[in-house]
């Protein structure tokens, strides 16, 4: 650390520490770095955010693909039976 003289009229010089520029400048740079850490965790939480509504969207559309093959199966068995019943009411 860096010394400086303070004179006083009626005692003699002593030695008041004072702040060296270095550690001024490291001061600087330990909040840039948190504005990195800062930034960089902000930037994780939107990916994660984002993967999310990825799996959400991809887990709606699974089950609305399911819905629409439930119902096209339903249709299908209806549309069956339909013909069976037609077909044996024209037979009789």
């Amino acid at each position: 650390m860096k010394h400086r003289l303070l004179y006083n009229q009626r005692s003699r010089p002593r030695k008041v520490r004072t702040e060296c520029k270095y550690f001024e400048g490291q001061k600087k740079e330990n909040k840039h770095h948190i504005k990195v850490l800062v930034l960089a965790l902000v930037l994780v939480l939107f990916l994660v955010l984002f993967l999310v509504l990825v799996q959400v969207l991809v887990l709606v559309l699974v089950l609305v693909q399911v819905l629409v093959l439930v119902l096209v199966q339903v249709l299908v068995q209806v549309l069956v039976l339909v013909l069976v019943l037609a077909r044996q009411l024209c037979n009789a």
